[in-house]
């Protein structure tokens, strides 16, 4: 099998990316998937990068903002206590469920009468 499409150069695909990265954004906006956008761009020769190289763009961008979003939200120094801070630290967790056998043990599988399986 012979791959028909050649790969970008190194970084052009970021460089397209950082180009169109207002369309993109806005077009996310608007209500348009990463599908479509990508469709979209490649039918108008804005970019020529895969959609996967897209979707991983996006997501940087997307995570960049997140943390930074974070910090601004939730300084390091906080006014509350330490037992405050160490409660909501403290996350509850379900434990997995132990299933709990009937009175009869488990039988051993070398020593079953196949009759009584069925």
């Amino acid at each position: 099998m012979t791959r028909t499409r050649q790969g970008l150069p190194k970084n052009a695909a970021k460089v397209e990316f950082i180009i169109h990265a207002e369309t993109v954004k806005s077009m996310l906006n608007a209500g348009f998937n990463l599908r479509n956008i990508h469709t979209k761009m490649v039918e108008m020769h804005n970019i020529s990068m895969s959609y996967y190289t897209l979707c991983y763009y996006v997501r940087k961008i997307h995570e960049k903002q997140q943390g930074k979003g974070l910090a601004e939200q939730q300084p390091f120094t906080t006014a509350k206590s330490t037992t405050e801070r160490q409660a909501a630290h403290i996350n509850p967790q379900r434990q997995p469920g132990i299933i709990k056998t009937g009175s009869d043990p488990f039988p051993d599988p070398r020593n079953i009468d196949p009759k009584t399986l069925i």
